[in-house]
């Protein structure tokens, strides 16, 4: 199952989502496509997003928690599905990622944002002091955000955009991974950097990596 967290605030961002939409049903024709709006105030992208093809859902939940709170609605409500491919809408398909689903409950995939790096990305705070004072607000609801604290680097699960195994993200639910709730764009920012340190510091799952040749980010579509 394809999920696909979206907020559109303008026209330009509804024609986008369409056409990122309909670069999945090429690739994966026969796939469920489930597009969890995010309190978007423009909601007119509905119709025409339905017309792209029968396997798409549009679940109106008027999510406020950004792509945590779509993949959580999706893992709780489509619980027959093994795996999970989660992109948030701005994370265009350019290519076939076929050859990057992971086939042990030990691997997760996730994205590069740009075309000529080879590794997913390693971060650290830096320059975003807000994402880390929210990050550090959750401490007593996750047992995982306690290395965020860590000035160091972490891997980042790029615009929290990441293909899964249901068993797999099962484990990081149980640490309590979907407690947090995001209602912000500094949580939003952060969570990036959360759901990393998750599969492969504390969990020890296997990185593969989803270049940017293959999906890559064409804006930022949040204005609030």
């Amino acid at each position: 199952m394809i999920g696909i967290s979206t907020r559109i605030t303008s026209k330009e961002h509804h024609a986008k989502l369409l056409e990122n939409i309909d670069r999945w049903t090429f690739f994966f024709p026969h796939e469920k496509i489930v597009v969890v709006d995010s309190a978007s105030p423009d909601k007119s992208y509905f119709e025409p997003l339905q017309q792209l093809s029968d396997n798409i859902i549009i679940e109106d939940i008027d999510n406020a928690g950004y792509e945590a709170g779509a993949w959580w609605y999706i893992f709780d409500k489509y619980p027959d599905n093994k795996m999970y491919y989660f992109f948030q809408d701005s994370m265009l398909l350019a290519d076939k990622i076929t050859d990057f689903i992971p086939k042990d409950e030990n691997d997760v995939a996730v994205c590069c944002e740009h075309e000529n790096e080879l590794n997913a990305p390693c971060v650290g705070w830096g320059g975003d002091p807000p994402a880390m004072n929210w990050a550090r607000d959750q401490q007593d609801k996750c047992q995982y955000t306690d290395l965020l604290m860590d000035d160091g680097t972490f891997d980042l699960a790029v615009h929290s955009s990441f293909i899964i195994h249901r068993a797999t993200l099962e484990k990081v639910k149980a640490k309590g991974l979907d407690k947090i709730i995001i209602d912000c764009k500094f949580g939003s920012r952060a969570f990036e950097r959360i759901w990393g340190p998750a599969f492969f510091h504390y969990e020890k799952f296997n990185k593969i990596v989803i270049p940017g040749t293959h999906v890559r980010k064409w804006h930022g579509n949040r204005d609030d």
